[in-house]
């Protein structure tokens, strides 16, 4: 390769090359929150972007979490099968419309598999709460009613370990 060749390849020259491709009507489809959208334009493509960083701000802007909510959502096969990924979506939008500072995070198998989708909430100050068969309507129940003002509600999964810290 020449030196005029290993020009072609500098970073001014891809997003040269990538506008051009999207202004010549070149259609690219993502997944985006259950819906299906056509990136048709740089802009796009900066809009999807900054809306991903968003949401991931969200789940991952505290440098110190002990002092924030902490939501562990079970996302092993399992839990995905079982709608987990609608559930952390709906947490993390609903959470940062109610201005609730939270760590919302993903997790493997939590070894619930019959109680999915399952997630873990942890006020600052309190042990870990399990939460079994969670869907929008308990999320937000759980938002609502434990999150916010610490009451108990069903679907709670029993403590079945023990915890080897301070041990």
């Amino acid at each position: 390769m020449g030196t005029s060749d290993s020009r072609l390849l500098t970073s001014d020259n891809i997003i040269l090359l990538t506008t051009l491709l999207i202004e010549q009507n070149l259609l690219l489809i993502i997944k985006n929150q259950n819906q299906m959208t056509k990136i048709t334009s740089l802009a796009d493509l900066r809009k999807i972007k900054s809306d991903v960083e968003a949401k991931m701000s969200l789940r991952e802007r505290s440098e110190t979490p002990e002092s924030m909510v902490q939501i562990r959502v079970a996302m092993a096969t399992c839990g995905i099968a079982s709608g987990a990924k609608i559930v952390m979506d709906y947490m993390i939008n609903e959470l940062d419309k109610r201005n609730i500072p939270a760590v919302v995070t993903q997790t493997g198998c939590m070894g619930y598999c019959y109680a999915e989708p399952t997630i873990e909430v942890t006020r600052p100050g309190h042990q870990p709460l399990v939460f079994g068969y969670v869907d929008a309507k308990k999320a937000d129940q759980i938002i609502e009613k434990y999150i916010k003002n610490g009451e108990l509600l069903d679907g709670i999964i029993p403590v079945n370990y023990e915890n080897i810290e301070g041990k």
